[in-house]
């Protein structure tokens, strides 16, 4: 995250807040924005979107951590269940919007042509590449994320004793 986006994580803080019936001091929120600012606004607004959805208790920065990890995972099975619907009825690759199945379908799998005969397979098959899938998408995914935090920031350094 830059300096600029602390308006916003203050604000998903607060819906944390609101949502988990906890109160959570300017100090802590700053503690928070100062462990979490390597990661970028869209992974944390996904990560909170995915806590919001399945904790019942106010996250800690490391359940923040853990979430934009599982939420990427969601992500990929949400792909995976759109290109497998359709995965045998099209001669062509279906326009999903998202940049990663594409990634994934091309690079993975050799293009669309490779994966449309995806009904003729056993089960096994499948689950299989199924898994293959999922594993190709979070690493395109992450791939694509870190590219583009790369340009804006520079690596966090750690201090230590002396």
């Amino acid at each position: 995250m830059t300096n600029k986006d602390y308006e916003r994580f203050a604000i998903m803080m607060a819906t944390l807040e609101t949502c988990f019936d906890k109160v959570v001091s300017k100090e802590k929120i700053k503690l928070y924005y100062n462990f979490l600012d390597d990661l970028s606004i869209q992974q944390m607004d996904r990560a909170i979107t995915w806590l919001l959805n399945t904790h019942k208790y106010f996250p800690t920065i490391s359940d923040i951590r853990t979430a934009t990890l599982e939420s990427v995972e969601s992500l990929a099975f949400k792909a995976w269940a759109t290109v497998y619907k359709v995965g045998g009825k099209l001669s062509h690759m279906p326009d999903t919007g998202d940049p990663v199945t594409e990634m994934v379908i091309d690079k993975a799998f050799g293009g669309w042509e490779n994966f449309c005969w995806y009904k003729e397979l056993d089960e096994f098959t499948k689950s299989q590449d199924r898994r293959h899938f999922i594993q190709a998408y979070k690493l395109f995914h992450n791939e694509l994320e870190r590219k583009n935090l790369l340009v804006a920031r520079k690596p966090k350094q750690l201090k230590g004793k002396k």
